[in-house]
């Protein structure tokens, strides 16, 4: 998990290092501080983190890969 304040993204699997890059590539040019979730990191669930976890942005993003 990464904090952030500007947008959180929401991820896992082959996904979560393109995300992470996007993410500090944001913060690089654009100064957008994004708050990146790993579900991989959920299980067993994490419910600390799933009861804090209120974009305090209202801007969610669900990342995944499909074939």
């Amino acid at each position: 998990m990464q904090p952030g304040t500007d947008l959180s993204v929401i991820t896992y699997g082959a996904v979560v290092p393109r995300a992470l890059q996007a993410a500090q590539k944001l913060e690089r040019e654009h100064g957008v501080k994004v708050e990146l979730i790993d579900l991989r990191s959920l299980n067993p669930f994490d419910w600390e983190t799933i009861a804090a976890f209120r974009p305090q942005n209202n801007r969610a993003l669900v990342a995944y890969e499909t074939r």
